[in-house]
């Protein structure tokens, strides 16, 4: 949940927690169903490369406050690297809306 705006993100979860989990991450996947995410840490820098999709991209530090957000991330892309990230939320492109940078993400995925 986003504590400015007490909107959730996400009820469901994936988590891409080891290098072979990270790598793979959604390359396998056609589509995100609304309401879900992968969580993929440590990240400080995800791509699309393979995907069939775009998707939205909240990087967050170590205390889950939000540190950038990529919109509609288009396929075969690489995202900027993002100091100071330790999660990369990968959601259903157009679900980040309006989520601004230095938002508290409530809940911690891990």
């Amino acid at each position: 949940m986003v504590a400015r705006t007490e909107r959730v993100l996400a009820d469901r979860t994936r988590d891409a927690l080891s290098p072979v989990l990270r790598l793979r991450g959604l390359l396998s996947d056609t589509s995100m169903g609304r309401g879900t995410a992968l969580i993929l840490a440590p990240a400080r820098q995800v791509h699309t490369i393979g995907m069939r999709f775009p998707i939205d991209v909240v990087f967050c530090d170590k205390g889950m406050r939000v540190l950038h957000v990529v919109h509609s991330m288009r396929r075969n892309r690489i995202s900027r690297f993002v100091r100071g990230a330790h999660f990369a939320i990968e959601l259903p492109a157009r679900t980040a809306g309006d989520l601004r940078v230095g938002d508290q993400l409530l809940s911690s995925p891990l």
